[in-house]
Formats: structure tokens, C-alpha cells, sequence
């Protein structure tokens, strides 16, 4: 059950329209949600270019609003290169206050990629081990003002 707004693009299916990077080692998906909301997509292994292409994305989003959301389906990575969880732990450092942040995984490599960034950001990141968890998240942030 995929979670489905009336009037947005609350999914966790990433549309036809959404912004991606493919290689032959996986696929990244970016779109917006709502004027404060984002989200990703990710299978197989994150490459530097997938995580430059969340933060040229996102970050303009944090001038227009009080509190941004990102809600990441992780639940299919299979692993990625350090330089993203170090230039993405730090992108959200330099954001914390306005910062809301959930992170599906289930692979122990990713997992434990994302405890360690967690560490950093002071348990900003509500993780998720399933997509109905990731749903409620992302329906949640889009109902929040």
C-alpha cells in the first residue's frame, strides 16, 4: 500500500518526472513531495553522484521552510561509497534545525552506515526496517504544517 495523498505526490513510487542518476551499480530517484517534503529512492549502491544530485536538490528547499522532511527508501541499497555518508552526514549538520529525517534500511552494511551518521546528528534519523513504517512517516510529514 503505497501512501497515497489526495493533491500531492505522497508516494514512495517515484514518478516519471522524478530526478535520477543509473549506473551500473544502481538507481537514485529524487523528488519533491510537497513544498516541505522530499524523497528518494534508492537500489543497489549509492555513488558520489547519487548523494551530490539529493543536496543540489534539497537544499534550496531549506530557505522556503520552517522544517524539511526527507523520507528515504533505502530499503533496497546494497552499500555506498564513504564520501557520500561523510559529505551527506555534513550537508545535514550544517541543517539540523531544520531538519526532519527518515531513513528505511534493512541491509546491516547500510544500517550500520546510517547508525554511524546518526551518531553525528545527535539521533536526528528516525530509521524505519519496513516500507508501512516509511509510509506513515512520509504521510505524517506531508500532513505536518
Amino acid at each position: 500500500m503505497a501512501a497515497a495523498m489526495t493533491g500531492t505526490r505522497a508516494t514512495l513510487t517515484p514518478p516519471s518526472d522524478a530526478a535520477r542518476v543509473t549506473t551500473d551499480r544502481g538507481t537514485f530517484a529524487w523528488w519533491q513531495v510537497a513544498p516541505h517534503v522530499y524523497a528518494t529512492c534508492m537500489r543497489g549502491h549509492m555513488t558520489r553522484d547519487m548523494s551530490d544530485l539529493l543536496i543540489a536538490r534539497a537544499d534550496p528547499m531549506y530557505g522556503q521552510v520552517a522544517l524539511l522532511h526527507g523520507i528515504h527508501d533505502w530499503l533496497m541499497m546494497t552499500g555506498y561509497e564513504t564520501s557520500c555518508r561523510t559529505e551527506l552526514t555534513a550537508w545535514v549538520l550544517r541543517n539540523k534545525p531544520k531538519s526532519a529525517l527518515h531513513i528505511g534500511v534493512t541491509l546491516p552494511l547500510v544500517a550500520m552506515g546510517v547508525t554511524v551518521a546518526n551518531l553525528a546528528l545527535g539521533n536526528l534519523i528516525h530509521v524505519h526496517r519496513d516500507k508501512r513504517g516509511l509510509e506513515r512517516a512520509m504521510s505524517e510529514a506531508v500532513a505536518a504544517p
